[in-house]
C-alpha cells in the first residue's frame, strides 16, 4: 500500500510539474505576443502617419514646381511673341504698302526677320480684300482669299491678332501673327509666315510652323 501511495504521489507531482509548464509556456508565449503587439503596432501606426504627411507634402511640392515651370514657360512664349509682334508692327507702320508689295522690297525685309534666330517661315502683305499684294515663303498662297478666315476677321476688329494652332491653307498646324495698318483710307494685313504667323490688314502677315503660326 506505502508503495502504490508513493508512486500516485509521484505521478501527481508530475503531472503537476507538466501542468506548471505548460502554463508557463503559455503565458510565455503570451508575453511575447503582446511584447511584439506592442512594439510594431505604434511603428505602423507612425509609419502610416509619416508616409501621408510626406505623400502629401511631396505632392504639393510637386504641384508647386510644376506650376512654377508652366508659368516661366508661358512667360517666355509671350515674350517671343511680343517681341515677334513688335517687329512686324515697326515694319508695317515703317514702311509703305506700295513699298512692301514689291516682292524684291519684302524679300529683303523677310531676309532681315530671320538674320537673328530664323523664326519665320513666310512673310506675306494682304489687302482689305483678303488677297494677297506679295508674298515670300514655301507655300503657293497667293492665289488664296483670306476674307472668311476667323483670323481675317479678328485683326480687322483689334488690329493685331495672335491666332491659336490651326491647319489653314496650309494642311500642316501653324499659328499667325496679324498686323493691321491704314494707309490713305485703305486696310491691309503685314504679316511673316514661319514657325510663328503674324498678318497685318493692308499690310504683312507672317506665318510661324513647327509648331508657328502662318497666315493660312
Amino acid at each position: 500500500m506505502q508503495e502504490r501511495a508513493t508512486l500516485n504521489g509521484d505521478a501527481e507531482e508530475k503531472n503537476g510539474n507538466h501542468q506548471h509548464k505548460t502554463h508557463y509556456a503559455r503565458l510565455f508565449r503570451r508575453f511575447v505576443l503582446l511584447t511584439v503587439v506592442c512594439s510594431l503596432v505604434p511603428l505602423l501606426l507612425v509609419g502610416w502617419g509619416i508616409n501621408i504627411h510626406y505623400t502629401r507634402f511631396a505632392k504639393s511640392r510637386l504641384i508647386d514646381s510644376l506650376q512654377t515651370q508652366l508659368a516661366d514657360h508661358r512667360k517666355i512664349v509671350e515674350l517671343f511673341l511680343l517681341e515677334r509682334t513688335s517687329r512686324l508692327s515697326l515694319i508695317a507702320q515703317t514702311h509703305s504698302r506700295d513699298y512692301l508689295s514689291n516682292v524684291l522690297n519684302l524679300n529683303t525685309v523677310f531676309e532681315i526677320l530671320n538674320r537673328q534666330d530664323g523664326s519665320y517661315t513666310d512673310l506675306g502683305v494682304i489687302n482689305a480684300a483678303g488677297r494677297h499684294l506679295s508674298y515670300i515663303g514655301p507655300y503657293d498662297l497667293m492665289d488664296k482669299n483670306y476674307t472668311n478666315a476667323f483670323w481675317f476677321k479678328k485683326v480687322m476688329e483689334k488690329g493685331i491678332f495672335i491666332s491659336d494652332m490651326f491647319m489653314g491653307f496650309r494642311k500642316v498646324p501653324h499659328f499667325i501673327i496679324a498686323v493691321l495698318r491704314t494707309e490713305k483710307g485703305q486696310s491691309g494685313f503685314c504679316g511673316p509666315p514661319s514657325t510663328p504667323k503674324y498678318s497685318a490688314p493692308w499690310w504683312k502677315v507672317c506665318r510661324w510652323e513647327n509648331p508657328a503660326r502662318s497666315c493660312c
